[in-house]
């Protein structure tokens, strides 16, 4: 040894040397540093050593994920090789999972989308749903009929689709590639009848139409626009998310003048309260009970029939009265109203909620139609479960009978009902009438009866 240059470790020592004394040095370059062994990663270019990983490969407590050294991150508080498989989902790497049943062996999410799905748009698994990808505009694609296309706005369109001309089966060509502009991009029309638009949203107007025009160059248009408002019947308004109905917020049968206007129809001075409405019983409360624009005397002697109201719409079941001096009812009970010959008028289905919740939707004078009993026929007292509105009749919201859908349309496509109509509750079979481009086709579809 040359005086004045010190000794440097010999990394190598071969096995059989230190066999004898029991020892086996692990100088394996790929053994895990969190398993106990050298990290030739390590290896100090300055002096050539290798130096052990700190505290002895762990990762002093820091979080799963943490880089640790080239690609090795902390996991489980040892330095390791991130890999697939490892129950970590390491987006550095370009893993979208780890494990489950929707990852694969490649830690990608597994999709199982269709091959072809329109002819100018391909499946494509994004963050494991399947979506469509429009294929370039000028692809070649195979039109309906076999005919060779190509792609335009992800339609598969003629060659000649495009040039301002109708040519071969384009039914119209504007000149562009818009959409929704009455010729789509495929050059066809948006629509041709008025059922081929559909509902806007709006329940307050009928639908769409189909509407004619003329574009660029005289081409014609067909476009879906909103229609016209519906018709109200008497005493209707309409709101957008409900459709038409009759205001009567308490439920007494008279509508609020205040919102509509009605022919031949008295009207609600207060539909705020049940007991206020054309004709009530006047009580001494110094308000205009029965709409006539005078408010007894509160002082004024008077009595008032009061009736058990045990569902709290307002109206009393038939029982026992209780005849108030100049007051108002105790509380559970209502005034028991007549009819125009004196004759008290009762809740037909006045029950507790806790026997029934939905009893209070059973009153003289409800308007609504409902598709389920509001009782039992086995139950006592339960004699029309469907007359909601108590006036002794089961009335069916619809009974029209079904009629022959012509075949060509010219005429108009008109008619719709049942097949066999249905009593309450039952379902049966709807007929309704729709046109397409010169035929009249019928349209079958399960419906359940509502009553009242």
């Amino acid at each position: 040894m040359v005086r004045g240059m010190r000794a440097r470790p010999i990394l190598a020592i071969p096995a059989l040397l230190l066999g004898g004394c029991g020892l086996v040095l692990d100088l394996d370059p790929n053994t895990d540093a969190g398993q106990g062994g050298f990290d030739a990663s390590a290896v100090d270019a300055s002096d050539g050593h290798v130096d052990p990983p700190p505290d002895g490969g762990r990762c002093h407590g820091a979080a799963d994920g943490t880089p640790c050294g080239g690609d090795r991150i902390c996991l489980g508080g040892a330095c390791v090789t991130s890999r697939c498989g490892d129950g970590w989902i390491d987006r550095a790497a370009g893993e979208e999972c780890d494990g489950g049943e929707e990852c694969d062996d490649t830690c990608e999410v597994f999709c199982d989308c269709p091959t072809v799905v329109r002819p100018c748009a391909d499946p494509i698994c994004v963050e494991g749903a399947c979506d469509l990808e429009p294929r370039p505009d000028g692809t070649t694609c195979t039109r309906d009929g076999g005919d060779e296309g190509q792609c335009r706005s992800g339609r598969c369109a003629s060659f000649y689709c495009g040039n301002g001309v109708v040519e071969l089966d384009e039914e119209c060509d504007d000149g562009n590639a818009t959409a929704g502009d009455g010729c789509e991009p495929d050059c066809t029309f948006e629509c041709f009848e008025d059922s081929d638009c559909g509902e806007v949203g709006d329940r307050c107007v009928d639908g769409s139409e189909c509407l004619e025009s003329v574009g660029p160059g005289g081409s014609t248009l067909r476009r879906c626009v909103a229609g016209p408002p519906i018709e109200l019947g008497d005493c209707e308004v309409c709101l957008p998310d409900v459709g038409p109905f009759v205001p009567d917020e308490d439920g007494d049968g008279f509508p609020d003048d205040r919102r509509q206007a009605c022919s031949g129809m008295p009207f609600d001075c207060d539909d705020g309260d049940a007991t206020v409405y054309p004709g009530a019983p006047e009580l001494c409360d110094g308000i205009d009970n029965d709409c006539d624009e005078e408010a007894e005397d509160p002082g004024m002697i008077g009595t008032v029939s009061c009736a058990a109201d045990r569902d709290g719409d307002g109206w009393p079941g038939e029982g026992t009265t209780t005849t108030v001096m100049c007051g108002s009812c105790p509380p559970g009970t209502t005034v028991v109203r007549t009819d125009d010959s004196g004759s008290p008028i009762w809740d037909c289905w006045d029950e507790e909620p806790s026997v029934d919740p939905d009893a209070d939707r059973v009153y003289p004078g409800q308007i609504g139609f409902f598709p389920v009993p509001y009782c039992d026929p086995a139950t006592a007292g339960c004699s029309d479960p469907y007359d909601y509105d108590c006036d002794g009749d089961e009335e069916r919201e619809d009974e029209r009978e079904a009629a022959r859908c012509d075949l060509l349309s010219l005429g108009g496509c008109r008619g719709g009902g049942w097949e066999d109509v249905p009593d309450c509750g039952d379902t049966g079979t709807f007929v309704s009438c729709v046109a397409g481009l010169l035929l009249c086709r019928a349209e079958r579809e399960s419906r359940q009866q509502a009553c009242r």
